[in-house]
């Protein structure tokens, strides 16, 4: 078994921000050097966008689980360093598997507001996995899917792994659907 265990979530910013960003450094880097010599305050200038910009493309998220000191923490790393705050495995019950509907707000900016355009709502749906320990109210996040099959796959992997008991809170309300589901469609064939 592995000492350490590494669940990756990727950059705090999603692919397309980054990669945005990266090119943005890239095209700040090369006349920031052409004016080196000539014009010491733009050049200056270009280099402190190029440090400001380098933590959006660069800072990565996950999860650390330390088998050997039975310990688990939420991290970021930057250029390789990582940092988070560790939290003792010892006493832990299950891992749940639980959803989650997040909603939000697009495409409403203000002058689309002024127009006479207005803002939707949207709702997405997630699935979210956590480590729970009963006795002292821990619940710790370790991931979150946009599919079903993805996370009850995720829970199960690690449940086996970390020798815990599996909750699958979604099931039960899969279930209930299912169940008014069938009903209503039972009355609709008399």
């Amino acid at each position: 078994m592995k000492k350490t265990i590494w669940i990756k979530k990727g950059p705090q910013f999603g692919r397309k921000m980054s990669i945005i960003f990266l090119l943005i450094s890239i095209a700040l880097f090369f006349p920031g050097v052409n004016l080196l010599n000539s014009d010491s305050l733009l050049s200056a200038a270009c280099f402190a966008g190029i440090v400001l910009l380098m933590p959006i493309f660069l800072d990565y998220q996950g999860v650390e689980i330390d088998m050997k000191n039975q310990r688990i923490r939420s991290y970021r790393s930057y250029l390789g360093l990582k940092w988070g705050t560790w939290v003792s495995m010892v006493g832990l019950d299950e891992i749940e598997l639980k959803w989650e509907r997040i909603q939000y707000r697009s495409g409403g900016s203000v002058t689309t507001m002024i127009v006479g355009g207005k803002a939707t709502s949207r709702q997405s749906d997630v699935f979210v996995i956590y480590l729970v320990d009963f006795l002292h109210g821990i619940r710790f996040e370790m991931a979150d899917f946009g599919t079903y099959k993805g996370a009850r796959s995720f829970m199960n992997k690690y449940a086996k792994r970390l020798g815990l008991s599996r909750n699958d809170t979604y099931a039960v309300v899969k279930e209930k659907a299912m169940q008014r589901r069938n009903e209503v469609e039972s009355r609709r064939k008399r």
